[in-house]
């Protein structure tokens, strides 16, 4: 079982399908990798590879993209399709923001 934690939003209002939407390809990420490569360290489930990513093309020009941060969580933008078409930047950032979760985690382990 997973936690799955909403953690920012922009000024514009929550919407609780994209919610939902978010929740499940989490779900789904996690399920192919129990069938197509989950491997176990210490006897726990690891979902997540440094190449665990998945993009979802919604209506209305949004796309969901997850992307691995740590091997226990993983980050999922709603961003715009014009947004997702630059996907070096978005790539870019997303790797700013592990390597900020991994300094929080060895500051925590200090």
């Amino acid at each position: 079982m997973f936690t799955k934690l909403y953690i920012a939003t922009d000024s514009n209002p929550v919407d609780g399908h994209i919610f939902e939407l978010c929740a499940d390809l989490v779900d789904v990420v996690v399920d192919f990798s129990c069938i197509y490569g989950l491997s176990e360290e210490d006897g726990a489930a690891i979902p997540y590879d440094q190449q665990s990513s998945s993009a979802i093309r919604l209506n209305g020009g949004m796309v969901l993209y997850l992307r691995e941060v740590s091997k226990y969580l993983a980050l999922v933008c709603v961003i715009r399709e014009e947004y997702y078409n630059r996907k070096a930047l978005l790539d870019f950032n997303i790797n700013c923001f592990r390597k900020s979760v991994d300094m929080i985690a060895q500051e925590e382990s200090h």
